[in-house]
């Protein structure tokens, strides 16, 4: 209180000198306390401490035992009082963080479960509750946890993994939910945990927390059943268009060759040609290879596209692998464009290359082409 022997002694307590009494209410409580029982036990009053030299006096919380008695025929009280002031703060500030806590634990949309070494429920929110289908843990008849589980493998792995490492975090399972008609249900949950040992190092118990993945799991699922049918369909058109385009290469070979009978035929028979047939012959060649052209180009696409196409690295030579092969393909084609298609080696040094020979040769065969389909009888093609 700060105050001295010589302060106190011979003054009552509520001398304008010596007015310990914050609140009168206090002294009224320990007086009548006093007169009914003789004895007060545990009264909390808060009393001023000695005025500093500003004249200022800090207000404490005491806690008091008072006993009233007689000394030499006067009634005297004797007391003992305890500065309670910072425990009471200790204790105020632990209220606050326990309700804090309090509301987290309740109002969390996160299930919160705490159960002993053998899996027995000890604490569970509402929000796991509400997830089980439970009004209760009391009314759940959940003895054990891992009764939750709907495959008893996952329970090993969760118990294997804990014991392991002390904690777990997004252990992904399921649970069974119960309905309100009674029925059971699949959860899909993903589970946090950690062990709470004692000073000891033994177990005291599991805490953690549970979360509802369920609609996460069944909108993933229905992607992958999307993706698998995208997949399938893919496939559909592939092979259609592989069918379409050999069924198609068939008759229109044999347009062509029968074009080419009959040019020779013809030749046979006059001689000559009339231009005019010539060209009714080359526009049915022309048009039998574009036709070929764009089923090829389609069926190639959607070889790309569905991911049927499997990329082979290897060591080509691209000018015997690929550029003379496609030389002596389109050169009959170019002559009769009138087009000059020639080589010019001397324009690369290295022939030798590491690449998917098909997809080069496709690459450089739609270049030449178009080359000479969009090439003027007066230009030149290399």
């Amino acid at each position: 209180m700060g105050y001295t022997k010589e302060d106190v002694m011979g003054q009552a307590s509520t001398n304008e000198g010596l007015h310990i009494w914050n609140d009168e209410s206090d002294r009224t409580k320990l007086l009548e306390g006093l007169k009914a029982n003789e004895k007060v036990q545990g009264l909390e009053a808060k009393f001023r401490k000695k005025q500093d030299e500003n004249g200022k006096s800090e207000v404490i919380l005491g806690l008091m035992d008072a006993t009233l008695t007689k000394m030499n025929g006067e009634d005297v009280i004797i007391s003992i009082t305890q500065d309670i002031t910072k425990i009471k703060e200790t204790e105020n500030k632990l209220r606050e963080q326990e309700a804090v806590y309090k509301g987290l634990y309740e109002n969390s949309v996160i299930g919160i479960y705490r159960c002993d070494k053998n899996g027995k429920p000890l604490l569970a929110n509402s929000a796991l509750l509400n997830m089980l289908g439970f009004e209760s843990m009391e009314k759940s008849n959940v003895i054990n946890i891992f009764e939750l589980w709907t495959d008893i493998r996952d329970v090993a792995y969760f118990m294997s993994q804990i014991t392991k490492k002390g904690l777990v975090k997004n252990v992904e399972t399921k649970f069974n939910r119960r309905e309100k008609d009674g029925s059971l249900s699949e959860l899909y949950v993903s589970l946090d945990a950690q062990v709470i040992n004692d000073d000891s190092g033994n177990i005291l118990y599991y805490e953690g927390t549970v979360k509802d993945i369920t609609s996460k799991i069944v909108y993933k699922q229905k992607l992958e059943k999307l993706v698998k049918e995208l997949e399938d369909v893919s496939k559909m058109k592939f092979d259609f268009m592989t069918l379409i385009s050999h069924e198609y290469r068939t008759p229109i070979s044999a347009i062509m060759g029968s074009a080419d009978v009959l040019k020779y035929e013809i030749e046979d028979e006059l001689g000559n040609i009339p231009e005019s047939i010539n060209d009714l012959l080359e526009n049915i060649t022309n048009g039998a290879n574009r036709i070929l052209r764009t089923f090829d180009l389609a069926a190639r696409y959607e070889e790309a596209r569905s991911g049927n196409y499997k990329i082979q690295f290897k060591e080509i030579d691209l000018e015997s692998d690929v550029v003379l092969p496609l030389s002596n393909k389109y050169n009959s084609i170019a002559e009769k464009n009138s087009v000059n298609l020639s080589i010019d080696t001397s324009l690369y040094n290295k022939t030798l290359i590491e690449a998917d020979q098909t997809a080069v040769k496709r690459i450089l065969d739609e270049v030449v082409a178009n080359a000479i389909i969009f090439t003027g009888k007066t230009d030149g093609t290399r």
